[in-house]
């Protein structure tokens, strides 16, 4: 039964416009970080001898990410996701299905939840994906490294 809520919340989840909305929203905000990093726009930057697309300098932009007025956007969008889950059971009152049929308490559980925390883990790489294209435009100048994709997504 397990397997069968997992595909069953995995297919609604990516189906929804909140989802697609989420994850460009982030992706667009990763851009225009990137895009800011490698001088795209007439900002000043440091001078510093850490490259911007080094996995220190992205380890850093995640929790920069993290934190401030951040925290409350990315609460309310994890909100969000993951509370539709059990919103729907009483919405469409199926919770009194559920003594009826024979799902295990685990397999109900973990099915809805890791099927949301996948499609959560999708919305918040959108900073990350959106991060590695804006940083493509700044390739050949001196504080950006080699553009190696297997650094931008090894936090995940």
């Amino acid at each position: 039964m397990f397997k069968e809520l997992f595909s069953f919340e995995l297919r609604n989840g990516f189906k929804k416009w909140s989802t697609q909305i989420y994850f460009l929203v982030f992706l667009t905000l990763g851009v225009l970080v990137g895009l800011g990093t490698t001088g795209a726009f007439d900002t000043s930057t440091s001078d510093s001898n850490l490259t911007k697309n080094s996995s220190l300098a992205i380890a850093r932009l995640i929790v920069g990410m993290s934190g401030n007025i951040m925290v409350l956007i990315n609460g309310i969008m994890m909100i969000s996701i993951m509370a539709t889950a059990i919103q729907k059971d009483y919405a469409y009152n199926f919770h009194g299905l559920l003594y009826t049929t024979p799902i295990t308490k685990s397999g109900y559980f973990f099915g809805r939840f890791l099927a949301n925390f996948l499609i959560a883990i999708y919305v918040f790489s959108g900073i990350l994906i959106g991060y590695f294209f804006g940083t493509l435009y700044g390739l050949g100048t001196p504080q950006l490294g080699p553009s190696i994709s297997s650094i931008f997504f090894g936090h995940f």
